[in-house]
C-alpha cells in the first residue's frame, strides 16, 4: 500500500556533468548535475574549482593576529607560542588581579591566595592545632553534653576487656588493625557504660573508635549488623 506522501519516486533522469552517466533523482533535488561525490570532485580539479578559484575560497591559510606565522587551522587566530604569552598573568582573558594577602588565624603570617579561595590558616599544621586550642569541650563540633566524661559502671573489669578483645581476634573489627599495631579499646555498641553485656561490647582501634562519636545510630546499626552476620 503506497504511502499518502507518495509523489511518484525517482522520476528525473539527470546526465552526470563530468561523466555523462544518467542517474534518477528525487523531484525536488532534480537541480543536482553530479551522480556522485567522487565525480564533484574530479570535476572541481579539472575545471580550476580549487584554490582562489573555489567559491568557498576564504584568503589561503590564516595568519597569526600578533606576529603573522601561518597557521595550520582556519579554527586559531594565533599560534602556539603567542597564545601561551596571552594565558599568563595580567594578558589572560581570565585574570582578576591576582593573589591577595589574608592573616593565618593562628600563627599571624601572611597567606597568599588567589580571590576565588578564603583559607584561614596558612597550612594544615596550624589547623589542626587551633583545633586544639578551641574545639574543646563545649566549642567542639563533637560535643555530647560531656557524657563521655561519665564513669564505666561496676563490671567494666579488664578481664572483660581481654575477653571481648580475645573473642574479635585481637584486631579491630572494621579496619582489621591488629593489637602490635596500636591499641585496641572495647567499644559499648549503644553507647550505655553500664551495659556489659557481651554482644553490646566490640574492639576498635583508636581511629575506628573516635569516628563512632559522630553519627551514632548509624554506628550501632552497623555493630549490630557485624553481630546478626556471625550468628548466621
Amino acid at each position: 500500500m503506497r504511502s499518502s506522501l507518495w509523489k511518484g519516486g525517482k522520476t528525473e533522469r539527470v546526465k552526470c556533468l563530468y561523466c555523462s552517466k544518467e542517474f534518477s533523482v528525487w523531484p525536488s533535488r532534480k537541480g543536482r548535475k553530479f551522480c556522485d561525490k567522487k565525480c564533484f570532485d574530479l570535476w572541481q580539479k579539472e575545471n580550476g574549482a580549487c584554490g582562489v578559484d573555489s567559491i568557498h575560497w576564504k584568503g589561503g591559510k590564516a595568519k597569526c593576529i600578533d606576529c603573522g606565522t601561518v597557521l595550520d587551522s582556519y579554527l586559531y587566530k594565533r599560534c602556539k607560542p603567542c597564545e601561551n604569552k596571552c594565558r599568563v598573568g595580567k594578558e589572560s582573558s581570565a585574570w582578576k588581579g591576582g593573589k591577595v594577602k589574608s592573616i593565618c588565624q593562628f600563627c599571624g603570617s601572611d597567606v597568599w591566595h588567589f580571590p576565588s579561595r578564603s583559607p584561614k590558616f596558612c597550612n594544615r599544621a596550624c589547623f589542626t592545632n587551633w583545633k586544639a586550642e578551641n574545639w574543646v569541650g563545649e566549642n567542639s563540633p563533637g560535643w555530647q553534653g560531656g557524657i563521655s566524661e561519665f564513669p564505666y559502671g561496676d563490671g567494666f573489669t579488664g578481664r572483660l576487656r581481654r575477653k571481648i578483645r580475645e573473642r574479635d581476634g585481637e584486631k579491630c573489627v572494621l579496619c582489621g588493625s591488629g593489637r602490635g599495631e596500636r591499641e585496641l579499646y572495647v567499644h559499648h555498641i549503644d553507647y550505655d557504660k553500664d551495659n556489659h553485656d557481651q554482644y553490646n561490647l566490640i574492639t576498635l582501634c583508636p581511629k575506628c573508635h573516635g569516628a563512632t562519636n559522630v553519627d551514632r545510630p548509624y554506628w550501632e546499626t552497623t555493630f549490630q549488623s557485624i553481630f546478626a552476620a556471625r550468628t548466621l
